[in-house]
C-alpha cells in the first residue's frame, strides 16, 4: 500500500455529513443506528478538530475529537479506518498523533467504544486504553498521555 498522509483539517458540516453517511456502514454498530447523522455532523462542525488520512487525496481514515480543558483530555467522539487502509497501522498513527501533538498540555484520550464492537476493543487494548466505566452498551475507555 502507499503511504497514508496524515494532516489535521477544517470542514463544513455538508463535508462531515457527507463523510459520515458513507462510513455508516464501515463501522459496527452503524453510527445512523444510535445518532442522527445530520445532528451530529453540525456538532462536529462547531466543536471538534479533525485529523485525516490520505491516500492518494482519497480519505481512508477520519478522526474527529474533542479538546476538553477542563479535564484536560482529548475525547475521540469518531474514528473510522477504510478496511483497505485497516492492519496497516492507520488507526496506531493517528492516536500516536494525538499523544505526540496534545501530551504536553493534556493527559488522557477518552472514547466511548461498543461492547458488540470486538475488533475495535481489541486494537485499543493494544493501544493501552483501559476500560474506565461500563456505559450499558458501551465502555468508556481512557489512555494515559
Amino acid at each position: 500500500m502507499d503511504k497514508v498522509i496524515f494532516s489535521k483539517e477544517s470542514f463544513k458540516s455538508t463535508e462531515i455529513l457527507k463523510i459520515l453517511r458513507f462510513e455508516d456502514s464501515l463501522l459496527t454498530p452503524p453510527l445512523s443506528r444510535d445518532v442522527d447523522i445530520e445532528e451530529f455532523s453540525f456538532k462536529l462542525a462547531r466543536c471538534a478538530s479533525f485529523l485525516v488520512g490520505r491516500l492518494n487525496g482519497r480519505i481512508v481514515a477520519f478522526m474527529a475529537y474533542y479538546i476538553n480543558d477542563t479535564l484536560k483530555q482529548i475525547y475521540i467522539t469518531y474514528i473510522c479506518v477504510h478496511s483497505e487502509a485497516q492492519h496497516s497501522g492507520v488507526g496506531s498513527k493517528m492516536v500516536n498523533w494525538l499523544v505526540s501533538n496534545y501530551s504536553n498540555a493534556y493527559h488522557t484520550i477518552g472514547l466511548e467504544v461498543a461492547k458488540v464492537n470486538d475488533k475495535a476493543r481489541t486494537f485499543y487494548d493494544k493501544l493501552n486504553f483501559l476500560i474506565a466505566e461500563d456505559r450499558g452498551f458501551k465502555l468508556l475507555m481512557v489512555k494515559s498521555m
